[in-house]
């Protein structure tokens, strides 16, 4: 488990070391996304914070490495065939993605693939025992390393302030899907 971590952790590093190196415009992003989990009769959408490591290394491509953290608003979501309440947390979801863009004026429009690494812990309070453990068995997440894809619209307002409006999605496994919808505020080195 931890060796995935690191390995998954050195991959990360040396793609945002690669990138500062090449990069034409840096640039580092604050913001909170909306999440959307779905597994069967499982359904969640917590709130959490985004961090974004950026660069644009050409006229039409940006690269990108992003972290989201736990929570900052847990969803009172349910699951199972009699709605039994749940704690649903994405632990953390850490991924790179590359994406072609176009600017026409203060916009840029991207949208491109993405992998990511998401680890989600699933808690169910029902009254039933086994029905809870049934459901934490069949939501809970290690460490899941999946492709996906994504698309943004990057407002620039000053030569370093941006806002930027995004939407991911993540392939967790055949019948487990997540993404998100968000918001950031970008500084521009």
């Amino acid at each position: 488990m931890i060796r995935k971590h690191l390995s998954f952790a050195l991959v990360f590093a040396s793609f945002l070391t690669s990138s500062m190196v090449f990069a034409e415009e840096p640039y580092v992003g604050v913001g909170a996304v909306q999440h959307r989990y779905k597994q069967d009769l499982t359904e969640a959408e917590p709130v959490s914070y985004r961090i974004t490591l950026g660069s644009r290394v050409s006229k039409h491509t940006v690269i990108e490495a992003f972290f989201l953290g736990p929570a900052i608003e847990d969803d009172e979501a349910t699951a199972g065939t009699t709605p039994t309440p749940i704690d649903f947390e994405y632990e953390f979801i850490v991924g790179a993605s590359i994406n072609g863009s176009v600017k026409a004026g203060p916009f840029t429009l991207y949208a491109g693939p993405n992998v990511t690494a998401t680890k989600i812990k699933v808690t169910a309070t029902g009254a039933d025992p086994v029905e809870n453990a049934a459901i934490n068995k069949a939501n809970d997440l290690d460490t899941r390393v999946s492709p996906g894809m994504g698309i943004g619209l990057d407002l620039r307002f000053t030569k370093h302030l941006s806002l930027d409006f995004n939407a991911q999605s993540y392939y967790l496994s055949k019948d487990k899907k997540g993404g998100g919808a968000g918001a950031e505020l970008r500084y521009h080195f």
